[in-house]
């Protein structure tokens, strides 16, 4: 006689109903509200978009800030308002994230797995029918993008009866990022700034009640309290990163209603701040590219303070261990901490001590986050310390 089914735990729990959540979807890093917190940079950005709808003269953009900002929520804001007038102007947008100018192409053109460069971006060109704004986000972690962004700015190049306006949008949590380019695309490219600030603690209040009004049953899981205590951590210790802030909602909601209860208590608070803190945080990092994943390892495991001593380490570090990384100058180190401090995974501190009655500028980075994230990303890409350089830590 066969066995009869049994049912598991696993039913008990997915069949528990929601106590305090009503909807997640509020909750999630793409949900893209139908409204935002509009400031003066968001207007910035709404006059310089229209700039280009309304007189048809390509107008590049950059937007800047740090994680969590509002920079790409704003952006596909405004792509879901041009979607209505798709009489006037076509529009799209991509992740650039570890993109090469032809990995972008392939997108835009949906030919995944043909074509060289100049033959997809000529079919790409052949293939618009009206103006279109283009928006690359995650702009700064994207590999070898000068190419696309060179012929994007003159597609005539390519194209000579191209007729046709684009108009670039970028998107970096990078706030140096363009300085790296060759002037030449620089130059094309004639990019206006815009610089996405943190949000404050007013800002980020406002926020979570919007989200927490839609996505609760009722408003009053929460306390005022509470999300004063959010809105404050967010802003001393992240940056005011507002997607901090509503994930830290969401799990706290999560823990307690896992208790059976219809409010969240400051335990709650505190134990989903870390969850969202350290998620983010380990997004940042498996974003990375290889030497700034390094040099963000030399910051955790060292006690070193000059910029000097942390590209010694890190060039030591590439050849006793035999990593296939690129070494690097001092002044790229310089750029690495400083992307790396606008992530809010180190700290940069500089303070003047004196020696031999000359005062001297000391620099000491301090690793924000937990170490066994940077060690992990490491072991995942394959760039494998051994144990003896480990044990050191």
């Amino acid at each position: 006689m066969e066995e009869k089914n049994k049912k598991t735990g696993f039913r008990d729990f997915i069949s528990q109903e929601t106590k305090i959540i009503k909807n997640p979807d509020y909750f999630k890093i793409t949900y893209t509200p139908s409204q935002i917190i509009d400031r003066k940079v968001t207007f910035d950005f709404y006059r310089e978009v229209a700039i280009f709808i309304k007189y048809k003269k390509p107008n590049n953009l950059v937007l800047k800030g740090f994680p969590g900002s509002g920079k790409t929520v704003t952006a596909n804001l405004v792509l879901r308002e041009i979607d209505g007038i798709k009489d006037k102007i076509d529009n799209c947008i991509v992740n650039c994230n570890d993109k090469s100018s032809l990995d972008v192409l392939r997108v835009l053109t949906k030919e995944y797995s043909k074509g060289n460069f100049n033959s997809l971006m000529l079919k790409f060109l052949e293939g618009l029918q009206k103006d279109t704004l283009i928006i690359l986000d995650e702009i700064d972690r994207s590999n070898k993008i000068e190419k696309l962004l060179y012929y994007l700015s003159r597609p005539t190049e390519l194209k000579p009866d191209f007729d046709k306006n684009i108009s670039l949008v970028l998107i970096s949590n990078n706030l140096h990022w363009e300085d790296n380019l060759k002037d030449s695309v620089r130059s094309s490219l004639q990019l206006k700034t815009i610089v996405f600030n943190p949000y404050s603690e007013q800002e980020i209040k406002k926020i979570i009640k919007e989200r927490v009004k839609y996505g609760f049953f009722d408003s009053k899981s929460i306390s005022q309290s509470l999300i004063d205590f959010i809105s404050e951590r967010c802003v001393k210790e992240r940056k005011g990163d507002c997607r901090v802030a509503i994930e830290s909602v969401f799990y706290s909601a999560q823990l307690a209603e896992s208790n059976g209860r219809l409010t969240i208590d400051i335990d709650d608070v505190r134990k989903a701040l870390k969850i969202a803190i350290n998620k983010s945080d380990k997004s940042l990092v498996q974003k990375l590219k290889d030497n700034q994943l390094l040099t963000l390892y030399v910051i955790c495991s060292t006690k070193f303070n000059t910029l000097e001593d942390i590209h010694k380490n890190y060039t030591d570090t590439i050849k006793n261990e035999k990593i296939n990384v690129d070494k690097i100058t001092k002044e790229m180190i310089f750029h690495i901490i400083n992307y790396l401090e606008d992530l809010c995974l180190v700290t940069k501190n500089i303070a003047v001590v004196m020696d031999n009655n000359i005062p001297r500028r000391n620099t000491k980075i301090i690793c924000n986050i937990d170490e066994n994230l940077v060690y992990d990303e490491l072991i995942i890409r394959g760039l494998r310390l051994t144990q003896k350089e480990l044990d050191k830590n």
